[in-house]
């Protein structure tokens, strides 16, 4: 059975690991560059070993960190922490000072290549090591939770996990030690009507800097077909250009409701559209046009099967030249904005220009989600996808 891992790109607190368990990573994503420029092949630490002391006597990555890159610091930090979150387990902790006296400290996570930490990092770890850290790659360092699954048995999940993140959004393999190459596998779902910018890689993740598989995260991989690689989704095995990789990681983003999926009622019924540009499947629902309380509900968004806090991320649209408004409520109360019951949305620059407003609750049960419009007092916006995180 597929083992699951979960991580994030949301700096947390410990309310996160108590819901998903101990394999959280929760920090900002690697940058691009991080991965083919810098880093991996030049540091020392792939023959020197992770050593949770002593790597300011490691002469070759304390070169790398101090003055590779233009001495970028906060990128190597950056890369570090995935470097440690990949490799060793929760228990470890890494540490180092850099030249300017700033003492940095990077936390275990998932353990993939955990005898890395203590000498040369064995050939039967670098794969599981390299699918981690091509998996966590974020192409604009924006934020979005990811489940990382795999059959290691290190990995591990949670049902709550699985029930909020489940949409498969790419599988990464690949050697970032030598020359093997760099891979994110998509599926056709994914990549459904790519030219018009409206398949949910493109439209929810994109944003979040999640379209690695469909562009190789801007050339960092190279973007392959999963059915043609890797024969099945969840990929466990591919191949490309003759070599097998059997170490593979499948990520997955939060369940998300397109508007298509919402159940539209009121007096007058909400209007949809159909012919949106750059939303999810041409489709929106357009509050801005919809009349006095007209509402949307689902239960979709118990997209998250149990009770807790949750963060409700709304993809709109706002060509106006000043806020509109959406009343949130979650299994039939109304969320407060404050003391206000309605939360506003700031101008996009044209109704095919999409953002995201992040709401957040706390549900007793598993949440069911309404957006209700403002009517001709407030004026809602155009709505295309949403979808929930843990908070």
């Amino acid at each position: 059975m597929t083992a699951c891992g979960t991580s994030s790109f949301d700096e947390g607190d410990q309310a996160w690991q108590a819901i998903i368990g101990a394999n959280g990573i929760r920090t900002n994503g690697i940058r691009t560059n991080g991965i083919r420029t810098n880093g991996i092949r030049t540091n020392g630490i792939r023959t020197n070993g992770i050593r949770t002391n002593g790597l300011e006597s490691d002469p070759t990555f304390s070169s790398w960190f101090n003055q590779a890159d233009g001495g970028d610091l906060e990128g190597h930090d950056n890369l570090m922490k995935y470097v440690v979150a990949c490799a060793a387990p929760a228990s470890a902790v890494v540490t180092f000072t850099d030249a300017t006296g700033v003492t940095h400290t990077w936390r275990g996570s998932l353990g993939l290549a955990p005898d890395w930490l203590s000498g040369p990092i064995p050939a039967s770890q670098e794969g599981w090591f390299s699918a981690c850290l091509l998996a966590h790659v974020n192409s604009n360092g924006r934020s979005v939770q990811i489940s990382v699954r795999g059959t290691h048995p290190a990995l591990a999940t949670t049902t709550t996990e699985v029930g909020t993140l489940g949409s498969f959004a790419g599988a990464f393999f690949g050697d970032v030690f030598g020359d093997g190459g760099y891979y994110a596998c998509s599926t056709p779902a994914l990549r459904a009507n790519q030219s018009q910018s409206d398949s949910m890689l493109q439209t929810m993740v994109r944003d979040q800097g999640r379209s690695c598989p469909i562009d190789g995260c801007a050339g960092t991989m190279v973007a392959v077909d999963c059915a043609t690689a890797c024969g099945t989704v969840p990929a466990t095995s591919c191949t490309v250009n003759g070599r097998t990789f059997n170490q593979v990681i499948n990520v997955y983003v939060p369940n998300y409701r397109a508007a298509s999926g919402w159940q539209r009622s009121s007096t007058t019924q909400l209007p949809y559209e159909t012919t949106c540009t750059n939303c999810l499947n041409k489709q929106a629902l357009d509050f801005w046009r919809g009349g006095s309380g007209t509402t949307a509900s689902a239960s979709a968004i118990a997209l998250a099967n149990t009770a807790g806090s949750y963060n409700l991320v709304v993809r709109y649209a706002n060509g106006g030249t000043s806020p509109v408004y959406l009343k949130v409520q979650v299994n039939n109360a109304t969320i407060m904005n404050g003391s206000s019951d309605f939360f506003d949305f700031p101008p996009t620059g044209s109704w095919d220009t999409w953002s995201t407003r992040t709401l957040s609750f706390t549900a007793a049960s598993a949440p069911t989600v309404k957006l209700i419009g403002g009517g001709s007092a407030k004026k809602g916006p155009k709505v295309d996808v949403t979808w929930i995180q843990f908070q």
